[in-house]
């Protein structure tokens, strides 16, 4: 008796074929690659803004912060530098305070702003 032939759609380019393996996907390897990078690359551009905004800032404190462990300076010169205030990282444990990446942002009135590094 024949085994019957069973055929896939390649999610790629949505070519029938006969799959040579019982878990494959795609008809050819450049297809399962390229969909891939298609896949990541999209989900990158989606978060490009967001990333841009969170490296900006963590350049930003790193140059201000060198050799430092805080730092107590003004929202305005923070906001003249291009800092952003609308993106970060985390929380601190008591939820009281925006973290970006080891860096925590401590707003001590409307103004002013003290920055300390966690290493």
């Amino acid at each position: 008796m024949k085994k019957k032939k069973t055929y896939r759609i390649d999610p790629l380019t949505g070519e029938k074929f006969v799959p040579s393996r019982n878990h494959q996907r795609f008809a050819r390897k450049e297809n399962r690659i390229k969909f891939w990078n298609d896949k990541a690359n999209a989900q990158r551009e989606k978060l490009s803004d967001v990333n841009y905004a969170l490296h900006r800032n963590v350049y930003l404190l790193n140059k201000l912060l060198y050799r430092k462990r805080e730092l107590t300076t003004t929202r305005a010169y923070l906001l003249g530098l291009g800092f952003s205030f609308d993106v970060f990282t985390g929380l601190t444990e008591n939820k009281k305070y925006k973290k970006v990446y080891h860096y925590v942002i401590m707003p001590i009135n409307k103004t002013n702003i003290k920055i300390i590094k966690n290493d």
